[in-house]
């Protein structure tokens, strides 16, 4: 059960206090320690206030006590009998803090006095009950008896009257607490401007790390005037300048690795092509020149001869196809030799063959002939592999492609965006994500490009990429093209 208690104060004191912000942190100290400052400067005001108010009454009740005796001495002398009573009030003025009760011998009241100005403070400007209880203190009433020829006829009391004094104490405390509240409400507005001017560079920083933990190593904070915060901004601004370095070392290293990759292939291709074109045309040719011989030839041999003939005939056109798939593969005959926009275009046109069903459109913004090898390479190879799933995958009955330059607002290079989409019936969720859209999404990134496949708006599927430029990649601009209606 302890383990409990701890356990739920525990909570609560996270719940107010550790997730508040930082300001509301210290706004609420700030208020705690004044209310707290306040209460002790409550007590100590009631404390003086006690011992001033008894030290008033008790010299108020020696004053009062001696003009009574002078007054009834007086009027011993020149006043005889039952009249001294009647003439008491003459010979008293009003005294503060006391009242002042003249009685016969019988008790019955003669006169009585208010404690000035008591009787004339307002009643909504009297001290409430329980700060009266509180300041208020116990003084004993004194007694003089008035004699007359040695027989008392009358008396008059002396009782304590503090009501004025707590008045005065009840007004001076309350003009101190509204002078307090405002100060403390001005502090605390003061406060919150001020603490907002701190602490919002540290919002900044946040905000700055989730950037770069989104990738944006280009942005940057700017410094504050307070010296701490700058040296924060500081040493934020250097480090993402250096995980900027970092990230175009990076992309540089990709990129000359996919460069050389791809150079790999290029040179492949030619071999493919210079080294097995030349043969399999030497091959057909040697072929075609035997079954010619085989006509001369008796026929039982001759034909056995045009067997063997025709299945290297049959051999080599198998050679031939299969050396145009690898070389379509390795690398596509297009690029480097047409625009990069027709080669995308050709790439449609064959996909409309093995898809008649499906409507195909292709819109370019303002292109370049060619952005090199490798960045042709790989928007040619997103593309392919967008327009396959599209097709074998999604069932789509439209599919759009689109390739366009765009600027880079955050004042970086150049880019130039792919998108490919469907209409189909979309990604179910939790597929994995297959080998040909793994192998481009990492070539992509090997070039500081973004890959992205998401659900459209209208439903289908999204491909999207984006790969930065460099100016010296571009060569010859070609103009906007579009095939197609829209989707």
């Amino acid at each position: 059960m302890p383990h409990r208690r701890e356990s739920a104060a525990a909570r609560l004191i996270r719940l107010l206090w550790f997730q508040r912000t930082i300001r509301g942190q210290i706004l609420s100290a700030f208020v705690l320690i004044n209310l707290l400052a306040c209460v002790a400067v409550s007590l100590l005001i009631v404390y003086n206030a006690r011992r001033a108010t008894l030290v008033e009454i008790g010299a108020s009740m020696e004053l009062a006590e001696r003009l009574v005796h002078t007054a009834v001495e007086d009027l011993g002398r020149t006043t005889p009998g039952r009249a001294r009573l009647q003439d008491l009030p003459l010979q008293m003025g009003g005294q503060r803090h006391v009242r002042i009760v003249t009685t016969t011998a019988q008790g019955e009241p003669v006169w009585h006095s208010r404690s000035a100005p008591a009787h004339s403070v307002p009643r909504e400007r009297r001290a409430p009950d329980w700060f009266a209880a509180l300041v208020g203190v116990d003084v004993p009433s004194r007694e003089v008896p008035v004699f007359s020829d040695g027989r008392k006829i009358g008396a008059v009391t002396i009782a304590s009257e503090a009501s004025d004094e707590i008045t005065e104490v009840w007004d001076d405390m309350s003009d101190l607490a509204l002078v307090a509240l405002v100060v403390n409400l001005l502090v605390i507005g003061v406060l919150h401007l001020v603490l907002g001017q701190l602490l919002n560079p540290l919002l900044r920083v946040a905000a700055g790390f989730r950037e770069l933990e989104q990738g944006h190593f280009h942005y940057r904070l700017p410094l504050p005037r307070i010296r701490e915060l700058a040296d924060i901004i500081g040493r934020f601004n250097a480090l993402a300048s250096s995980l900027a370095g970092a990230q175009a070392d990076n992309v540089r290293l990709n990129r000359r690795l996919v460069a050389v990759q791809d150079n790999e292939r290029r040179q492949l291709a030619i071999e493919l092509h210079d080294e097995f074109g030349p043969c399999l045309f030497s091959l057909k040719a040697n072929v075609a020149s035997l079954a010619r011989f085989a006509e001369q030839l008796p026929p039982d041999i001759g034909g056995a001869v045009r067997d063997r003939a025709g299945t290297l005939r049959e051999i080599g056109e198998r050679i031939e196809t299969t050396n145009r798939r690898l070389l379509k593969t390795v690398r596509p005959m297009a690029l480097g030799h047409v625009p990069l926009s027709d080669a995308i275009a050709g790439l449609l046109s064959e996909f409309e063959r093995l898809a008649p069903g499906c409507a195909f459109e292709f819109a370019t913004g303002k292109l370049a002939h060619s952005y090199g090898d490798s960045i042709d390479l790989t928007l040619y190879r997103c593309a392919q592999e967008g327009l396959t799933n599209a097709v074998r995958h999604a069932r789509a009955q439209r599919i759009r492609v689109e390739v366009e330059e765009c600027g880079d607002p955050a004042g970086g290079p150049r880019g130039i965006r792919l998108s490919v989409q469907d209409d189909g019936q979309g990604i179910a969720e939790g597929t994995a994500t297959g080998f040909g859209l793994t192998g481009m999404r990492e070539r992509v990134t090997a070039q500081g490009g973004s890959f992205s496949i998401s659900g459209s708006p209208g439903g289908g599927t999204r491909l999207a990429v984006a790969v930065p430029l460099d100016e010296d990649e571009c060569v010859p601009t070609t103009s906007a093209s579009s095939r197609g209606a829209g989707l």
